[in-house]
């Protein structure tokens, strides 16, 4: 039986709670295959149908989300003033609550979110989308090889128009710096550890802090967002946490650390798309 196969249909950006790191940020590559009789076109389906219409479904069920495993024991989701409040403790009893737009979270029907679980998923909204021939679809979710240091990390942009102004979405970037025109791995491994598993928080988001705890809140086209944390899992800069800013703000603070020196940043945002910044 013939298979249709998409290598690198899309990519992936969310955010995940997991029971020891807390809020993570992660990407993945989807790769795709169909199975199925030839229709009469004599394909299994149409790559264009394949790339966009299975792509769409994609990005609507999981992509810029916050991942939720709703049957986790310390997760409760409840309505309230028209968003849906995520409250949700993690093994070393901390706590997190996430209040935006229903769309903004995806729910998942086990007690933790996994390539497995998230594949399922996907499972089920594609299946209803496939053409009649279509007897098998198969998903592959896999992280980017990455030849540098990398970084997961969760943050919002609430002045974006698409859905990176949801407050709790995430990546897996790598990062590559240079110091005086050579790479320095020293620095990318520095970045990369000082990053891992961090919330980049834009100051004028705060609406309170104190040592333990940390509120985040704005108003974007899509409605309210509003997060809780712990505050040591916080990074604050005084301008959005787009990656162009993210890039200049490392070189900037790399110069600081050694003013004799000139720096390139590139940073990624995900896979195969970032800012490069100097000094």
């Amino acid at each position: 039986m013939p298979r249709l196969f998409i290598e690198h249909l899309t990519v992936i950006d969310y955010a995940y709670l997991d029971n020891i790191r807390g809020l993570v940020g992660n990407s993945l590559i989807v790769d795709l295959e169909l199975d199925g009789a030839l229709d009469a076109q004599s394909m299994v389906c149409d790559f264009g149908t394949a790339k966009h219409l299975i792509k769409r479904c994609i990005d609507e069920t999981v992509d810029h989300k916050l991942l939720v495993p709703a049957l986790h024991p310390e997760v409760t989701a409840r309505y309230r003033d028209g968003l849906l409040e995520i409250e949700f403790t993690d093994q070393h009893n901390s706590t997190l609550i996430h209040r935006s737009p229903e769309n903004s979270v995806c729910l998942l029907e086990d007690a933790a979110v996994t390539i497995n679980t998230i594949t399922n998923r996907l499972l089920r909204a594609i299946a209803v989308l496939v053409p009649d021939n279509v007897s098998d679809v198969v998903i592959n979710l896999r992280q980017e090889s990455t030849p540098t240091p990398y970084f997961h990390y969760c943050h919002g942009l609430k002045k974006h128009y698409g859905n990176c102004q949801r407050i709790a979405h995430g990546h897996r970037s790598r990062i590559e710096i240079h110091e005086n025109g050579e790479r320095n791995p020293e620095w990318e491994h520095w970045w990369a550890e000082k990053w891992n598993d961090v919330y980049i928080a834009t100051t004028a988001d705060l609406v309170d802090r104190n040592e333990l705890r940390v509120h985040l809140a704005y108003d974007a086209l899509q409605g309210r967002f509003e997060l809780e944390v712990e505050a040591d899992r916080c990074y604050f800069i005084d301008v959005d946490s787009t990656v162009e800013h993210l890039a200049q703000h490392i070189a900037t603070e790399l110069h600081k650390m050694r003013p004799r020196s000139t720096f390139q940043v590139k940073a990624f945002e995900g896979v195969n798309k970032g800012a490069v910044a100097h000094t």
